[in-house]
């Protein structure tokens, strides 16, 4: 009642049937602080919470395609550790998360396309480099 979501990739979970749940307050009331699982609308799909919610009329259903190189973690090895110097999350030239995002004044105003990306990045730029740098 008092928030909104949009422009967000979501990633399906396989081998279930619901993918988002949902509950939100009463009509008129700002907060309801009654989180009973029970009491959520289990919903199969994207477009199933856009009809119930009316959130994300421009959320995408992405997967790990849509970056350069990122791979899915490997269930088998639940504890193994991942280093980002191992994956390029840049996204993928001409991929559905291309020019789909929005214009975030200050944030994301020097976009290539059409459009923002939807994403942290966009096509065609280098990722930043952060913390400390060496000599």
């Amino acid at each position: 009642s008092y928030s909104s979501w949009d422009y967000n990739g979501y990633r399906a979970n396989r081998g279930t049937d619901t993918q988002f749940f949902w509950k939100a307050p009463a009509d008129g009331d700002l907060r309801d602080y009654c989180l009973d699982r029970a009491d959520f609308t289990q919903l199969k799909n994207l477009a199933a919470l856009r009809r119930t919610s009316g959130q994300e009329t421009h959320g995408l259903t992405v997967d790990y395609n849509i970056f350069v190189d990122v791979a899915k973690p490997d269930p088998e090895q639940p504890h193994k550790v991942y280093f980002a110097k191992d994956f390029d999350f840049r996204l993928r030239a001409g991929g559905a998360v291309v020019d789909a995002g929005v214009l975030l004044p200050g944030i994301n105003d020097g976009y290539n396309g059409k459009t923002p990306d939807l994403g942290a990045l966009e096509v065609g730029d280098e990722a930043p480099v952060y913390g400390p740098r060496g000599n």
